[in-house]
């Protein structure tokens, strides 16, 4: 993605290309802090989906319908 968008708008070079892709990769090790943290402050994801987000029980049931079914 971060490489389409440079070749698309010949922005940038390549110190900042490769500080883009680390920030937005998706390592496991960003993913289990960021979950632990979640954990700890909300308890589990849902209390995050509703008390951190604001995300309704109604909608939660929405998107599991949406998206898992």
């Amino acid at each position: 993605m971060v490489g389409m968008f440079f070749k698309m708008t010949g922005n940038g070079d390549k110190n900042t290309e490769s500080a883009l892709r680390y920030m937005f990769s998706a390592r496991r090790e960003y993913l289990e802090a960021a979950y632990n943290c979640i954990e700890h402050k909300y308890g589990d994801f849902r209390g995050f989906l509703i008390e951190g987000l604001g995300i309704s029980e109604e909608d939660i049931a929405r998107m599991r319908n949406m998206y898992l079914e």
